[in-house]
């Protein structure tokens, strides 16, 4: 099995400072910017110590205190369409934070592949050789687990790596009413899924300049598929 597999469903870009007390004064001024690029951007928190907008279901950006994000998700994500938010945060809402320095910059990846039974995906999960397969009786329980999961972590002197792989059982409501329909009753699908999650760090502080936003990204999305195949046995 290999990343070429999944499909990407979530990307986040979150950096991390000290606090950053101009996020009282410059606001106003960040996300102005950010609706005139997106319009149909909509306000979802604005307390004094974080701010946070989303762009339909797809795309949530969030400026806090000590923190700033982008979180985007759906059915397949592209790398192209994430980038222009995460150029926003680090090129116009960041100076205006006047921040010097990034205590962690984090890239985390969820990749998920389907499946029409929970036994062919824990087989999957298994098949990486991360955790073997345990039968018969186990404190004192006798079954087996239809959700295994198994996090590794890899630190070196600048950077670091955490991956999760775990089995998911998730259900979906769809509330679409047909037409005429008086009976009309919710949908519900069960997805069974092998999740892959890989968040990428940087440890240590980073001077802001240092960040060349869109190169890291495309380096640090290089670097996941590549080094991703040893992890799930492809």
């Amino acid at each position: 099995m290999n990343i070429a597999q999944f499909s990407l469903k979530s990307l986040i870009l979150e950096l991390r400072y000290p606090h950053a007390f101009r996020l009282w004064d410059s606001a106003g001024a960040i996300w102005t910017n950010a609706t005139r690029r997106w319009p149909a951007l909509t306000l979802r928190d604005a307390v004094p110590n974080q701010t946070r907008f989303t762009l339909g279901n797809k795309a949530e950006i969030g400026i806090h205190i000590d923190r700033a994000f982008v979180n985007v998700g759906a059915s397949r994500v592209i790398l192209d369409d994430f980038v222009p938010f995460c150029l926003f945060i680090v090129e116009t809402a960041i100076p205006l934070l006047e921040i010097d320095t990034f205590t962690r910059v984090g890239f985390k990846s969820t990749f998920v592949k389907e499946y029409k039974t929970m036994d062919d995906a824990v087989n999957d999960f298994h098949s990486t050789g991360m955790t073997k397969q345990i039968g018969g009786k186990c404190f004192g329980i006798e079954g087996k687990s239809d959700s295994p999961s198994v996090t590794i972590r890899v630190e070196g002197e600048y950077l670091g790596c955490a991956t999760t792989l775990l089995v998911r059982r998730r259900t979906t409501r769809l509330d679409v009413q047909v037409i005429g329909d008086d009976d009309f009753e919710p949908v519900t699908k069960e997805h069974l899924e092998l999740v892959y999650d890989c968040d990428y760090f940087t440890k240590g502080e980073m001077a802001v300049g240092q960040l060349k936003a869109s190169q890291w990204i495309e380096d640090a999305m290089h670097v996941i598929r590549r080094d991703s195949n040893v992890i799930l046995g492809g």
